[in-house]
């Protein structure tokens, strides 16, 4: 055998090799990912709805706290969160979102009080924008800025702004984050069309 075929077996060994590895590591994994994809989602709905919990508990136990706190209501894969409570039909609940940002998916969960229009709460749960720049958007000091505020504006058209340079902001509008316009431009984008799709609203 010459050493070129050599090369050319050994290569493809290897590669028949490493991708049976790769399977089975994926196969091993597979039920761990799917339990801290619901353990991520559960954080981010508890934390929407001011409920504590342990962010380092195992994914089991926080399931068990969002089992004990969250009901869920599914219609046309639509789902809206509930935080449990005694038979109010006007009680608080919560919107998911997800769409494009500038560098990657925009993941999160926007609470609303009873009323259906005022904000209890921003949670962005996984973002891809800038460090230090679009990256923000999921830090506190900026989506601490939407609580209280409202989705509808002064005309009563559903919707929220993110706006930059504003000295006096309209009960719809937030200021944007310096420097990432895109970024929040994109996030504007994915929470109008979260709140504008859902038959609650």
């Amino acid at each position: 055998m010459n050493s070129k075929s050599y090369t050319l077996i050994y290569s493809l060994l290897l590669g028949c090799i490493c991708a049976v590895l790769l399977t089975g590591a994926k196969e091993l994994t597979k039920r761990r990912i799917i339990d801290n994809e619901k353990k991520e989602n559960a954080c981010a709905v508890l934390k929407a709805f001011n409920i504590p919990f342990d962010k380092s508990a195992v994914p089991e136990q926080i399931l068990q706290i969002y089992r004990q706190n969250i009901s869920e209501r599914t219609t046309e894969n639509e789902t809206i969160y509930y935080q449990i409570a005694s038979g109010n039909k006007n009680e608080a609940f919560a919107l998911p979102f997800s769409g494009q940002g500038l560098w990657g998916p925009i993941k999160g969960i926007l609470s609303l009080e009873s009323d259906g229009k005022t904000i209890r709460k921003l949670v962005i749960y996984r973002q891809e924008e800038t460090p230090g720049l679009g990256g923000e958007i999921a830090s506190e000091s900026f989506t601490n800025s939407f609580i209280g505020k409202s989705i509808i504006d002064k005309n009563e058209t559903l919707g929220i702004r993110i706006v930059k340079d504003t000295s006096k902001l309209n009960n719809n509008e937030v200021d944007s984050i310096t420097g990432a316009t895109m970024s929040s431009k994109k996030l504007e984008d994915i929470l109008n069309n979260a709140i504008k799709s859902n038959r609650r609203l």
